[in-house]
């Protein structure tokens, strides 16, 4: 009787010490309270006033509309507040924080050194703690850069830094509609609702969708492209590009050097060209991926299909 007495509580205890995998956790139209685990996760929020914790892990968080609070933990973590008067915080952990649409936002990168795009509204950022890499967006901001060696780009004259090492207030980043297209210089080339043909120019440019389904093209430069929604097709041409999906299905080749390629939370086509590359593809959404010709490193989930991949990561 005791020996069944024991086996029977050396169960209970192993079934309570299960590992607890990575979740993938979509949201609905009303407020959610949607939590993550100690993994790298995928979580969307879609519509409505929502919170979202990444917890532990290399999470992928999207609030989507609606005015939400969403806490990425610890691990390197990429937020997209969407559209919204959000409240986004990195935790600790090199984090991307993206401030995809409109709303008047606050942002706290938190410890490590991150990537903050504000974006298109007016938005309050704390870099906190870390060598971060801030960029205000076009609205005027207030930007606190924190501790550490920070790099900030200012937009506009109506843009407030404290704290913050280096401050770039370019005649260099210019914003332009996707008709006028960008020029030599470092632009901000954004979009309409419609479906859009976007071009950057031979500067360090960023090209930006927003509703429908675009094309956006980098050209040369070190350029940073958005899908953000609808079913977009990025090319980064020539140049260490950053490329990012957003939602609907769309198709991203890097082209010509040392480019980093995210997917959205839909099924995505990711081709890296010649180069090493690094294509993050843990979107959930069965991605097919080719690295194309150099030392190229993936991340993937289940679901995704990839050749030519020298660097094979699970998510």
């Amino acid at each position: 009787m005791l020996r069944a007495t024991v086996i029977a509580l050396l169960v209970a205890a192993l079934a309570c010490a299960a590992p607890v995998l990575a979740k993938t956790i979509a949201g609905g139209f009303g407020p959610d309270t949607l939590n993550g685990t100690d993994f790298a996760d995928v979580i969307d929020g879609a519509s409505g006033a929502d919170t979202l914790d990444g917890r532990g892990g290399d999470d992928m968080l999207r609030g989507g509309t609606g005015n939400d609070r969403v806490s990425g933990g610890a691990g390197a973590d990429t937020i997209d507040g969407d559209d919204g008067d959000d409240v986004l915080d990195g935790g600790s952990g090199n984090d991307i924080i993206i401030e995809a649409g409109f709303g008047d936002d606050r942002i706290l990168g938190g410890a490590g050194d991150d990537q903050i795009d504000g974006n298109r509204g007016p938005d309050t950022i704390f870099g906190g703690f870390g060598d971060d890499v801030i960029r205000g967006g076009p609205a005027g901001d207030t930007i606190d850069c924190g501790p550490g060696r920070d790099t900030v780009f200012v937009n506009t004259t109506g843009d407030r830094t404290k704290d913050c090492e280096i401050v770039k207030k370019d005649p260099d980043i210019r914003r332009r509609s996707c008709r006028q297209g960008g020029t030599s210089l470092g632009e901000l080339v954004l979009g309409t609702a419609g479906n859009d043909t976007c071009r950057g120019g031979g500067g360090a440019d960023d090209v930006e969708g927003a509703a429908g389904d675009d094309k956006l093209y980098g050209d040369a430069g070190n350029d940073r492209l958005f899908g953000r929604f609808g079913n977009d097709r990025m090319i980064g041409g020539s140049g260490d590009d950053v490329l990012q999906g957003g939602r609907g299905r769309d198709g991203m080749y890097g082209g010509l050097g040392n480019d980093e390629i995210t997917g959205g939370f839909d099924v995505d086509s990711m081709n890296g060209g010649p180069g090493n590359d690094t294509i993050i593809a843990r979107g959930g959404g069965g991605d097919v991926v080719d690295c194309g010709s150099g030392f190229d490193t993936v991340i993937r989930d289940s679901r995704d299909r990839v050749r030519a991949c020298e660097v094979v990561r699970r998510s």
